[in-house]
């Protein structure tokens, strides 16, 4: 069957004349313009309803012959499209007529319109703001020196050194505490009372690991002086002590002169070492007092370690 075609002429139009508003229509108008003209303005649309008079009255022309200081302005010589001031021309013969050659070093810059208004919306001092621009721009224009300054490939080298020397340094804390362990064992420690309160001189520890057991004291000796701050501060002002009451300003206060720590020298030369050298050093110690390989992580029963493929860590 072949579609009917529409036909347009016969098309009924849609009623455009306007309906008449009926009187309680009108009513409830009325009365949404009484209660919108009643409502007190916010400060937020207060704020906004002056800031749009006063752009729109700064982009008004002055350019209007009912405007009074337009026609000050033309009595004064002033043209529309010009500038204020005088002529390039006048200026010119001002500068050759009274002041000679140092007339033509003058140059004076005309302004084509009148200084436009800012508005301060901060409480920054006059000057502030060009101030903050000025630091700006030099901070950008120094980094942008730096990066031109920078060699692409040296920096990219720079970067790769210090993520290794960051891997490094977990690596070798980890070691440590295998050093630790195997070192205690090796002198009939079990290892639940590994890392407990030491009964031999810090200096005689191994220097491979003793950093990791000079550090874990220091945190422990804050925690319990911070224990005992915490503990003395809640027990009652009568049960405090002569000590305790000095320690909490309550008594006499009596100088003490604290027991300065005893330098390592050993220590402090052998963290001096990059984090690859220390943990090179450590790997080897753990190869040959323990048969330990700290990359296959497994200790081998044999001196000969067979079924470990090599000393470094690419061998793995």
């Amino acid at each position: 069957e072949e579609e009917e075609e529409d036909d347009y002429l016969s098309m009924p139009l849609p009623n455009t004349t306007p309906t008449r508003e009926t009187l309680t229509q009108r009513h409830l108008r009325q009365q949404r313009e009484r209660e919108i003209r009643g409502r007190p303005k916010s400060k937020a649309e207060l704020a906004k309803q002056e800031k749009e008079k006063r752009e729109a009255a700064l982009k008004t022309s002055i350019i209007d012959e009912r405007n009074r200081g337009w026609r000050l302005m033309r009595k004064m010589g002033f043209t529309e499209g010009g500038s204020l001031g005088p002529t390039d021309r006048e200026r010119e013969e001002g500068d050759n007529g009274e002041e000679g050659d140092k007339g033509n070093a003058r140059r004076v810059k005309t302004m084509q319109a009148p200084i436009e208004i800012r508005i301060k919306e901060d409480r920054a001092g006059i000057g502030m703001e060009d101030e903050m621009a000025r630091k700006v721009r030099d901070a950008v224009g120094e980094t942008v020196k730096e990066r031109e300054s920078v060699d692409p490939e040296a920096y990219r080298q720079r970067v790769a050194e210090e993520r290794e020397e960051k891997r490094c340094e977990g690596l070798f804390y980890a070691a440590q505490k295998v050093a630790e362990k195997l070192d205690m064992e090796a002198v009939g420690v079990q290892e639940e009372d590994i890392g407990r309160k030491r009964e031999v001189p810090l200096k005689s520890i191994n220097v491979l690991w003793r950093g990791a057991v000079r550090y874990r004291e220091a945190c422990e000796e804050k925690k319990r002086l911070r224990q005992q701050l915490l503990d003395g501060l809640q027990r009652p002002l009568a049960e405090l002590d002569a000590e305790d009451r000095v320690a909490l300003g309550l008594g006499k206060v009596v100088e003490e002169e604290l027991e300065e720590e005893e330098v390592d020298e050993e220590l402090e030369s052998f963290e001096e070492k990059s984090f690859k050298e220390r943990l090179e050093m450590i790997v080897a110690y753990l190869r040959d007092k323990h048969r330990y390989c700290f990359w296959c992580k497994y200790r081998y029963p044999d001196e000969g370690m067979d079924g470990c493929p090599g000393t470094d860590e690419d061998s793995h």
